[in-house]
């Protein structure tokens, strides 16, 4: 991946000397013609603009010789852009042709870039979401980097905000590589850009944007289990939510929650937990016991009857949160925690980063077991010490 998506910057995938590749075979790829008549393409239309701007930049008294109107009038004529793109895509074809991937991936981000070039940022946000996935899945987190940040410039062009919010939130993870005073940065754009406010086709109410993290890099991982793999009726089944941090993300302390819902395969046990506003960040690693002195959410709306509790949401840096709740079942029956939704509302958006569980996402495997973490005996009122207990 070139250092930007432009044609002709960074350094050429051809002159790798560690790839391990025969250069005469790639001179004898039809694609490799291609592509190069794509640079020169690239190349002649940079060149016809740095023209085009010299000409314009000199005072009215010089006149351009004839010749020079001509040619500048005759590039004028010439849909460069287009004549890139053609050439690539040819190029692409080719190269997919004979299964090359990686020759694919990176032309496909030439092609993106030429169309940021241009202007047509809806194409090139297309292009770079579907590289990025690839990427993201094989874990190369340094070119996912660049990927995501110049499809936030797209997304800003484009004015789709929702697109952005959700490559702000990706980009607070801690598995992509940049400096503590950028990653401030984006913290501090996703909360500003919470604050925009933005068109919306229900009136007075917020914008929702629902991200799944289990398909992007998060920078708060989320993790659930149950005391017991089996209970008995009437008797009640202790789970726990573990919320982790990254070790260098958030970097503002605290990042706070608006809510936290937790989702049952019966509704009937779901939980809604508001948060208390509650300005301490709190210790590195510290539980919140919901399993009391817990309410039925009495407001109109889609959570009505929900068990609800104020606590401190509020999550900073390498700190870990434990939500311990318990849920009664009155009848023989499977209970599930089928998602956790970490909700971030304002008086324009409302942001759900939401977390699946099940065997569909653990590759048809059950999920790991976790450590289960309780209070010190004795001395749970003076210091709120917790340690693991490993069945």
């Amino acid at each position: 991946m070139p250092d930007s998506p432009s044609l002709g910057n960074g350094s050429s995938p051809y002159l790798d000397l560690n790839s391990g590749c025969n250069p005469g075979a790639i001179l004898q790829h039809p694609g490799f013609y291609y592509h190069l008549a794509a640079m020169c393409c690239a190349e002649r239309r940079r060149r016809y603009l740095e023209m085009n701007k010299l000409e314009a930049s000199k005072e009215k008294t010089t006149t351009p010789t004839t010749m020079l109107l001509s040619l500048l009038k005759s590039e004028q004529q010439v849909d460069h852009s287009s004549l890139t793109i053609e050439l690539l895509t040819k190029s692409y074809e080719q190269f997919k042709r004979y299964h090359n991937g990686r020759m694919t991936l990176y032309l496909a981000a030439e092609i993106a870039g030429t169309y940021y070039e241009t202007g047509k940022f809806e194409m090139a946000l297309k292009f770079f979401e579907r590289i990025g996935k690839t990427y993201r899945k094989e874990r190369w987190y340094t070119i996912l980097t660049s990927i995501l940040r110049w499809s936030l410039r797209c997304a800003k062009e484009l004015e789709s905000w929702d697109r952005a919010i959700e490559c702000l939130v990706e980009l607070l993870s801690d598995a992509l590589p940049m400096s503590d005073s950028k990653r401030t940065d984006v913290q501090a754009e996703l909360l500003q850009l919470l604050d925009k406010q933005v068109p919306n086709d229900v009136p007075d109410l917020p914008r929702p944007v629902m991200i799944n993290m289990n398909q992007i890099n998060a920078f708060v991982h989320c993790g659930v289990q149950f005391q017991t793999a089996t209970n008995f009726v009437n008797t009640p089944l202790t789970f726990q939510i573990t919320l982790q941090a990254n070790a260098t993300s958030p970097p503002t302390d605290p990042f706070r929650f608006t809510a936290m819902r937790v989702l049952f395969s019966d509704p009937r046990y779901n939980y809604y937990l508001l948060d208390s506003g509650d300005a301490s960040s709190g210790d590195a690693t510290s539980l919140i016991d919901c399993s009391q002195n817990v309410e039925l959410y009495q407001e109109q709306g889609d959570y009505l009857g929900w068990k609800t509790k104020r606590v401190n949401l509020g999550l900073a840096k390498k700190q870990v949160k434990v939500i311990q709740g318990t849920v009664l079942p009155d009848s023989c029956e499977e209970v599930k925690i089928l998602g956790v939704c970490l909700d971030i509302t304002s008086s324009n958006w409302a942001v759900s980063l939401n977390y699946t569980f099940g065997e569909q996402n653990n590759g048809g495997q059950p999920l790991p077991r976790r450590k289960w973490l309780q209070p010190i005996s004795g001395n749970e009122k003076k210091t709120n010490k917790l340690h693991v207990v490993l069945d």
